[in-house]
């Protein structure tokens, strides 16, 4: 092998692992950008929880409150 084939093997191997890091770089920003939507998508989950809570609690209070949640509840299940 020539000293030229020698120098463009070597620079072929240089590219290969240049462009190795460079995906490597895409596929950590994008677990970076999965774990952020994730953590979003946590807090949403955490207010909505709450928000039917306080819900249950306020129509739970109400006159003949149980009846009223129960049949929201079926309508809801009956909705999907």
């Amino acid at each position: 092998m020539s000293m030229l084939q020698k120098a463009q093997e070597a620079q072929s191997y240089k590219n290969q692992s240049i462009n190795n890091n460079d995906h490597q770089v895409e596929i950590n920003a994008q677990y970076i950008q999965n774990l952020n939507i994730s953590k979003e998508t946590l807090l949403k989950n955490e207010k909505l929880i709450s928000l039917k809570k306080y819900n249950n609690q306020v129509i739970l209070a109400a006159k003949d409150g149980t009846e009223v949640w129960e049949v929201l509840c079926e309508t809801i299940v009956k909705s999907y």
